[in-house]
């Protein structure tokens, strides 16, 4: 699932539809809003984009231990390449209030550095 569809499926999270893709990302669970989609809900008004609230969603599951297997994998450094670009996105231009209490910035730094050197 490319980052645009990621996007419009976590919209449509936030707005309480629930879909198998907002659970298995962690974003519903039994059809109710988790508390990364609370915190996800924080930020979604300050991007108009599905792609960019797609790169919060994966930059939120990779600082820091959410539920949902699709969360727990981007957590576990299991990416794909859009994957990683959303994690550059994140790191670079999230806004302060869409980085958790507790995230591991230092991991996310040291994968922005690492991705810098490895795919540009």
């Amino acid at each position: 699932m490319d980052l645009a569809a990621l996007g419009v499926e976590a919209i449509r999270a936030l707005r309480g539809e629930c879909s198998p893709v907002s659970e298995r990302w962690g974003l519903t669970n039994y059809c109710k809003p988790s508390q990364l989609a609370r915190f996800l809900w924080r930020c979604a008004e300050l991007y108009a984009n599905p792609e960019d609230i797609a790169a919060v969603l994966i930059g939120l599951c990779f600082v820091r231990e959410w539920g949902g297997e699709e969360c727990a994998r981007v957590f576990a450094g299991k990416l794909t390449d859009y994957e990683k670009k959303a994690l550059y996105w994140y790191y670079h231009t999230a806004h302060p209030l869409c980085i958790p209490y507790a995230a591991d910035i230092k991991r996310l730094r040291d994968f922005a550095e690492f991705y810098v050197v490895e795919y540009f």
